[in-house]
């Protein structure tokens, strides 16, 4: 008997999607940075004070070559005299209705430039936090933030994107058995046998043996096939705080961090608004001069307007230096794959954090940048000054407008003397050095402080 035993067993296929690493961080931390002076020396800070430049006012002495022809020409044609074409032509920019009541130079608002750089060869790494801190200047308690424009936090929300996904399975097995039992068969035997018949007759036969034997035979077959599909689809947003401020321990600080491949470099801009609080440490009075013409005519003595406005200065040496210190965070990849390709699911990283200081402290403000400008009538060693008949004070006359001190010098020279001497009101207009008023306004000229 001759066996044959078959058997096949079949896995097609098994297989399975990877899921998709798009908002995988990293693909490996590393908790404790390998030491790298490059990565630790490549982040600085730099940090600079500067004035907001103010917005000029619309004047007529603003204008272009142009301008001032159009203006001219427009003015022109909606006037009838020329007394009062030439009223309106020049018009006293320093108004005595629009002169304060006095000024605050201890009150003055910043604007601070702090610029974020990375100096390092490595293109994939970014700094994801930054923390730059600016300490008031401890020598000068009298100095206190009243406010800044980044003390409301900003917000941003990126859309990450679209992720899907989508996982396949699918399986087929098959197996058979069979058994057939042995088979023989003989022919031509070599012994005959005589058979002799009633009759008289003679049979002769030669036996021919034929035999077969069958088994049981069984057989069995398995076949399946299974499959399982999956699609997901997720939209993905972070929200990230893009930049804040607040105040800590008499010092400002500003914070920043960064969401999924954004870099952090670059400037950070604020409007910061100081004060000194010593009141009256430096008090100057200052005149304004109004009413001096009216319709192109000089207006007598006891007609013009004059008023004090005292100014307040603070007490600076020489400037205000704030030191400034930082601590950046650097996301650094060590692995070549995740260098070289964008997507950073595929980087092995390591975080440092570097705290340090700026290599010069910031110039916050100087002590010219507090000073008022202020002009006078002078000539020689003599200035124009004003006495209080009242109060019996007197000083030298400054004004905090150019156009006012000019404006007030060309009255005064087409206004006549009375016994050698000038007096509106409570006011008398006199030398610093008694020497004669008429010399110094023929001669005088309009100097700065």
């Amino acid at each position: 008997m001759k066996k044959s035993i078959g058997l096949l067993l079949i896995a097609a296929l098994f297989s399975a999607c990877c899921s998709q690493k798009l908002l995988q961080r990293y693909s490996k931390l590393y908790r404790v940075p390998p030491k790298n002076d490059t990565v630790t020396n490549g982040p600085a800070v730099y940090a600079s004070a500067r004035d907001i430049p103010a917005t000029a006012q619309p004047n007529p002495f603003v204008l272009t070559d142009h301008g001032q022809a159009a203006y001219i020409t427009a003015l022109g044609a909606k006037t009838n005299t020329l007394k009062d074409f030439q009223a309106n032509l020049f018009p006293d920019m320093s108004d005595y209705a629009q002169a304060p009541s006095s000024i605050d130079d201890r009150v003055f608002t910043k604007r601070l430039l702090l610029t974020v750089l990375n100096h390092t060869p490595y293109e994939a790494d970014r700094i994801t936090k930054v923390s730059i801190r600016i300490f008031l200047n401890t020598n000068v308690s009298n100095l206190k933030i009243e406010t800044f424009d980044k003390i409301t936090t900003q917000y941003q929300t990126v859309d990450l994107g679209t992720v899907n996904q989508a996982d396949a399975l699918s399986a087929t097995a098959s197996a058979s058995y069979g058994l057939t039992g042995p088979s023989s068969s003989v022919a031509g035997g070599s012994t005959s046998a005589t058979t002799n018949n009633p009759n008289g007759s003679v049979v002769t036969t030669t036996p021919v043996t034929t035999g077969t034997a069958t088994g049981a035979a069984y057989g069995v077959g398995v076949s399946g096939t299974a499959s399982r599909t999956t699609t997901s689809q997720v939209d993905y947003q972070n929200r990230f705080i893009a930049l804040t401020g607040y105040f800590k321990n008499d010092s400002l600080v500003f914070d920043e961090e960064s969401q999924m491949g954004l870099n952090l470099t670059g400037n950070i801009v604020s409007d910061v608004k100081f004060k000194f609080t010593d009141k009256g440490t430096t008090q100057t009075k200052t005149y304004v001069a109004g009413n001096l013409m009216n319709d192109a005519v000089v207006n007598a003595p006891d007609k013009i307007k004059i008023k004090v406005v005292p100014v307040y200065e603070a007490s600076l040496a020489d400037k205000l230096d704030l030191p400034v210190s930082y601590e950046i965070t650097v996301r650094h990849v060590i692995n070549d794959k995740g260098r070289q390709t964008i997507p950073e699911s595929d980087d092995e990283i390591a975080y440092y954090i570097i705290a340090g200081t700026t290599t010069t402290n910031m110039t916050l403000v100087t002590r010219s940048d507090l000073t008022v400008k202020k002009w006078y009538i002078g000539w020689g060693n003599a200035t124009l000054n004003i006495k209080d008949t009242i109060l019996g004070t007197s000083g030298t006359m400054l004004f905090t407008s150019y156009d006012n001190c000019a404006a007030f010098l060309r009255w005064l020279r087409r206004t006549p003397l009375v016994a050698g001497t000038i007096q509106s009101g409570d006011y008398k207009f006199i030398t610093s050095d008694g020497s004669g008023l008429a010399t110094l306004i023929a001669n005088g000229d309009i100097q700065q402080l």
